[in-house]
């Protein structure tokens, strides 16, 4: 199954087909019983399920960004140390 692609005007809690792609993406589960939706063991009403979820996505959007730039730094200063033992060692000689 292909993920959609929202662009940041399209990542509104407005938008039905974010809502949506939100719902099956965390597989949250509705009980008959209870008339509420349950993830992660709680219950909740839709309005409140949609901005968690939505604050799940936001927090792994950001997540993913900063171990991107952690990543590009730490590869960055490896280079620039390996790059400098290098030119150690050849003025050593």
């Amino acid at each position: 199954m292909a993920t959609p692609k929202f662009t940041r005007q399209d990542r509104q809690l407005a938008n039905y087909a974010y809502k949506q792609y939100l719902f099956e993406k965390y597989r949250v589960a509705f009980s008959k019983s209870r008339l509420c939706f349950l993830f992660r063991g709680q219950a909740f009403q839709l309005e409140a399920l949609m901005q968690t979820l939505h604050q799940l996505e936001q927090d792994k959007r950001s997540l993913d960004r900063y171990v991107t730039a952690l990543f590009i730094v730490t590869l960055s200063l490896v280079y620039w140390a390996v790059y400098a033992l290098d030119a150690y060692l050849q003025s050593v000689q």
